[in-house]
């Protein structure tokens, strides 16, 4: 009886326990009922328009059509060239496209059942809006700064040793340290429960952090709503309200919402504001006039160049928008944990940037072209920024490279006497010789520098000395020989270079013209030899001297042992070397894989981010046949001076210690200029992460090429470098001789 009395007891302890619990997890489950009713409803494919309306509760911006954007009168861009675009666009299944300049309408068409009144749910481009929002609040009198503190709105945050630090800007960047919050299709994921919470501003504020403020970029919804969260309270007006009185009204924008948490709550900033591609058309020319309407200022002046800005810890992120340059083959999505993923090729206007939300939404704003295009459409991983953008892009770019003027020569080589050979016993036959060379200082190199082609003229090879042609070689040698400045005493001939004709000549002309060029580099580099002793030699070569320092190599060195152990390095610069002719003609040298490397060879050739090679791989390809590979293509050696070991990898413009540019005819050296652009290389090029600024812009070649810039755009990490090579040639000689 006592027994079964205690058994009894132990299980109504149970039982009351169990409902306890019970009770306790439906009044936790009560407390925010929004999130599982929204959970069992969460539509299944938030790329399709039919499901933009279905989140509740939303709240309208404003009602009413969308006006037709101003529609150009006559096409800026061809039609054929945004058929083609469309084309694209429909192949990615696409629900619209529009294309803007200068506020006309170029383009507008829809698919899939869409027309211009279609909503659409713009996903993350709703966060881009938000970091506009931020500045339409520094306008209108709001906030004082991006930089204040956001815990002046944010009492939650008051006080807390972590959060209290986090900046405005902080949060526009993506630097506040938020978590990411895991995402899954679960209502106990935190990255979800974001979407689905009835109190978005608990779930929001109270994100645990992952990094000290400013101190890593990570990609957090959470972050973005703060911000949102921040300005509202700021404005004293609801986020529907601020959209239409700064943005929406002003803009003549017509119909639009946004999801809220729960009746008269908080909008969800980080993403999901529903609306049309014309809306969305006319924020992008908003911002492509730096925040002016139609005459109407409507965010603070530079406002949209400090959101295009790059981020301290993403340098291809702006203030929630992503920027074209500096480019990379890879970009950054994560810090923490950290993500990398492929990146397209990049756009063909350096200054071009685009807003981003899931699902491939875009809005492209080139502002030096006033060039807005707007793309909705279905989820696809294989979408490529520049095959839509590039034809467009290139139909409104005005030519920028530069036009060669060549004068060809009216007879065949050998119809006239070749000019007399220089002698190098003379002194006025040398663009650089060391003075004083019986008393250099025992640390020196020995420096060898081959200028490129800097005669235009009407002969097939040029006059040393001539009067003419002096100013122009002498410009050359003071901007590149000086590379070898800090590492050696640099010897620098004066020859009978061949002129520009000869480059591109297909009458024959070209290789006798080239090889009475190299009679001279020979007799020039034997003198050179014999007054530099047992030196280290470094030898350098751009252009046409890239040909004939690779000649010197083959035809040369590797049949003298002496020379040969001589060697510290060997920079072919703007010049591919075939990687096969490594196994015969430069069988004696390896290409340099290291920076200490010696006995070596660097070579690369330098495009911009859009850079186009096939033309230099053809003239490669027709001048060594042997090495072609069974596809007629051709493998070549890419160095790169700012990461040797890893010259695959990109390397930012940071670790550029200093670009020099060309100089011009009796100016001498220029000014060193740090951090002009990063580089890796790619597939045989050396390809820029971004479009060089003045003075480097001047003279690029079609097909993006940078050639005129090979050693400028690099010149402080190669004088580095050759200096690291000849105390690393001293250091294998002592350790040999011991």
């Amino acid at each position: 009886m006592i027994r079964a009395m205690r058994r009894k007891r132990a299980w109504l302890a149970v039982a009351l326990i169990v409902l306890v619990a019970l009770l306790g997890a439906l009044g936790w489950m009560a407390s925010d009922y929004r999130l599982w009713v929204r959970f069992a409803n969460w539509p299944q494919s938030a790329d399709d328009p039919a499901n933009a309306r279905r989140f509740s509760p939303q709240a309208p911006i404003v009602y009413g059509d969308s006006p037709a954007p101003d529609t150009a009168q006559d096409l800026v861009i061809p039609q054929d060239v945004l058929e083609e675009a469309w084309d694209y666009a429909q192949s990615q299944q696409s629900y619209a496209l529009l294309v803007s300049v200068n506020g006309e309408l170029q383009f507008e068409r829809y698919d899939r059942g869409a027309n211009s009144r279609t909503p659409y749910n713009s996903q993350s481009l709703h966060k881009s809006l938000t970091a506009v929002m931020l500045g339409a609040a520094i306008y209108n009198g709001a906030i004082e700064s991006e930089d204040q503190p956001a815990s002046f709105w944010l009492e939650e945050w008051a006080g807390d040793p972590q959060r209290s630090g986090i900046t405005l800007a902080n949060l526009a960047y993506m630097e506040g340290g938020l978590e990411r919050g895991r995402f899954a299709v679960s209502p106990f994921a935190p990255g979800a429960r974001l979407f689905l919470t009835g109190h978005l501003a608990r779930e929001a504020l109270g994100t645990p952090m992952a990094a000290e403020p400013g101190a890593e970029y990570i990609w957090s919804n959470a972050s973005v709503q703060a911000l949102s969260i921040a300005i509202e309270r700021a404005a004293g007006r609801p986020w529907a309200q601020l959209l239409r009185d700064w943005i929406w009204e002003p803009l003549g924008a017509g119909e639009a919402w946004v999801q809220l948490d729960r009746p008269g709550g908080n909008a969800q900033s980080f993403c999901c504001l529903i609306s049309n591609g014309r809306n969305w058309l006319r924020i992008g020319e908003l911002l492509a006039g730096d925040g002016v309407w139609q005459g109407r200022r409507l965010l603070p002046e530079g406002w949209v160049d400090r959101m295009t800005r790059g981020a301290s810890t993403n340098p291809n992120f702006g203030m929630q928008l992503w920027r074209n340059e500096p480019y990379s083959p890879t970009q950054l999505r994560m810090s923490k944990p950290r993500l990398e993923v492929p990146r397209d090729p990049a756009l063909a206007a350096p200054d071009a940037w685009y807003m981003e939300g899931h699902f491939s939404q875009r809005v492209y704003v080139v502002p030096s072209l006033g060039l807005v295009v707007v793309r909705f459409g279905k989820d696809r991983l294989d979408w490529d920024e520049a095959k839509l953008m590039n034809g467009m892009i290139g139909a409104l770019k005005p030519a920028s490279t530069v036009s060669l003027s060549v004068a060809i020569p009216d007879h065949a080589f050998g119809e006239r006497a070749a000019p007399r050979a220089p002698d190098y016993e003379r002194r006025d036959n040398w663009a650089r010789y060391p003075d004083g060379e019986e008393t250099l200082a025992a640390e020196h190199a020995a420096g060898f520098y081959i200028h490129p082609t800097t005669w235009p003229g009407s002969e097939w090879n040029a006059t040393v000395p001539d009067a003419a042609a002096r100013p122009e070689v002498d410009a050359v040698v003071a901007s590149q020989a000086s590379v070898l400045d800090a590492c050696c005493a640099v010897y620098a001939p004066r020859y009978r270079q061949a002129a520009s004709a000869a480059v591109f000549d297909q009458r024959g002309n070209r290789d006798p013209a080239y090889g009475l060029a190299f009679t001279d580099i020979v007799r020039a580099f034997t003198h050179f030899a014999e007054r530099t002793g047992d030196r280290p030699i470094v030898l350098l070569g751009h252009s046409q001297g890239a040909l004939h320092a690779e000649r010197l190599l083959s035809d040369v060195i590797a049949g003298d042992d002496a020379l040969r152990k001589r060697m510290a390095v060997t920079y072919i610069a703007g010049i591919p070397v075939p990687l096969g002719s490594y196994e015969d003609r430069l069988e004696s040298f390896e290409p340099c894989r290291k920076s200490d490397d010696t006995g070596c060879v660097a070579s690369w050739v330098t495009f911009g981010p859009t850079g186009d090679a096939r033309a230099a791989e053809f003239a490669t390809a027709q001048r060594f046949p042997q090495y072609q590979r069974e596809d007629g293509g051709l493998d070549v050696q890419c160095s790169n001076p700012l990461n040797w070991p890893a010259p695959g990898e990109w390397t930012p413009a940071s670790a550029n210690r200093g670009a020099v540019a060309p100089s011009l005819p009796g100016q001498g050296r220029r000014a060193s200029i740090p951090g002009v652009t990063g580089a890796w290389c790619d597939r045989g090029i050396l390809r820029l992460d971004r479009t060089p600024a003045a003075p480097f812009d001047a003279l690029m070649l079609p097909g993006a090429s940078y050639h005129y810039y090979d050693v400028a755009l690099f010149h402080a990490a190669l004088s580095v470098n050759a200096s690291l090579r000849a105390q690393s040639w001293r250091q294998t000689q002592q350790q040999k001789s011991q």
